[in-house]
């Protein structure tokens, strides 16, 4: 695929909610163009590109510890430098985490992180500017905006395969459809009434229960008519495609380490 190389040294970012080579992947696919997927081409000598592109590579990981950095202090408000970069680097460059190991120490309780908030996005997007990022907004609807509900195996399996098996260009194609059907979604929420004739998309933040109202209507002639309205989330929050359980785990090990190291 001859232009995910060039996607990769323009806009492959660390920036994101995933681990960090996912978020490297997810925003080189999202700016591939369409006429580049499917399009294969046999390299005679892969490495010799890799080392002639090292330069490329090494800007773009550099501009992107600016850009994690650039996150945390924007989000927060309240760190220094010096204190994103330890939270960066406790977290494994995972800004996610680093953002939960903060509120941890803010408020001494585990926080939701609220990944519809204004502040979050406003956030992604300084740091997507800062690091010369070709499509900011892009980058934060990826982040931010509601999965399609039918699913994504190719994501989860770049998030989920522990890097056991390598993605193919069939599942860089399938990740690509994904997030332009993402890119497509008009809203945060759904609206279906009666039996899934009418359908009504709104922009609305929800919480993850699913809201059901049902009324009955009985006429003149006794008959009855029963609806139900469902109000639920348009699609999964792109971090519901970490392993269950994943975080927490992390948080744990993190924190028990920072104990270890403090009574050193």
């Amino acid at each position: 695929m001859p232009g995910l190389a060039r996607s990769l040294a323009t806009g492959g970012f660390c920036l994101g909610l995933l681990d960090p080579v996912s978020n490297i992947v997810l925003n080189a696919v999202s700016l591939l163009p369409d006429d580049d997927v499917g399009a294969i081409v046999r390299v005679s000598s892969p490495r010799k590109k890799m080392r002639k592109n090292k330069d490329a590579w090494h800007k773009i990981a550099w501009a992107s510890f600016h850009g994690l950095i650039d996150f945390m202090m924007s989000y927060f408000g309240c760190l220094t430098r010096e204190q994103a970069i330890r939270y960066l680097r406790c977290a494994g460059a995972d800004l996610l985490l680093a953002v939960m190991l903060v509120e941890h120490d803010l408020y001494a309780a585990d926080e939701q992180v609220d990944l519809g908030s204004a502040r979050l996005q406003a956030a992604l997007r300084s740091a997507a500017l800062l690091v010369g990022h070709p499509a900011p907004d892009t980058l934060v609807q990826l982040m931010t905006s509601p999965l399609p509900t039918s699913a994504a195996p190719s994501l989860q399996l770049l998030v989920r395969g522990g890097r056991q098996s390598r993605l193919t260009s069939d599942d860089v194609g399938a990740i690509h459809r994904l997030l332009r059907r993402q890119s497509r979604l008009p809203c945060d929420a759904q609206v279906t009434h009666g039996h899934g004739v009418v359908v009504v998309r709104v922009r609305q933040e929800v919480d993850d229960d699913v809201v059901e109202t049902t009324s009955v209507d009985v006429s003149e002639n006794a008959h009855t008519t029963t609806t139900t309205t469902t109000f639920r989330r348009a699609g999964e929050r792109i971090t519901s495609l970490r392993r269950p359980g994943d975080m927490a785990a992390k948080m744990s090990a993190r924190l028990t380490k920072a104990e270890a190291d403090a009574q050193k």
